[in-house]
């Protein structure tokens, strides 16, 4: 179900526009309001719907040309 979940996120955020607006567009100057990349974003993952929440912050944050550092919860496995 997560999975199914995930990957319909995915396929939903990668139609995502990211626009340019022009505020201002005369002789002397023009002003475009647009998305650039901020740097480094850091994204902590709980321990509930990992890939969902994961891919919930890790598209937006790539579409945009930023550096995603992500730390998923610590889950002790037992195999």
């Amino acid at each position: 179900m997560e999975a199914d979940a995930t990957i319909g996120l995915i396929r939903e955020l990668a139609h995502i526009e990211l626009p340019e607006e022009v505020i201002e567009d005369d002789d002397k100057r023009t002003v475009i309001t647009r998305y650039v990349p901020i740097g480094v974003v850091g994204a902590i993952i709980p321990w509930n719907f990992p890939f969902l929440l994961a891919a919930s912050k890790l598209i937006p944050a790539l579409l945009t040309g930023n550096v995603v550092i992500l730390k998923p919860s610590w889950v002790s496995l037992k195999l």
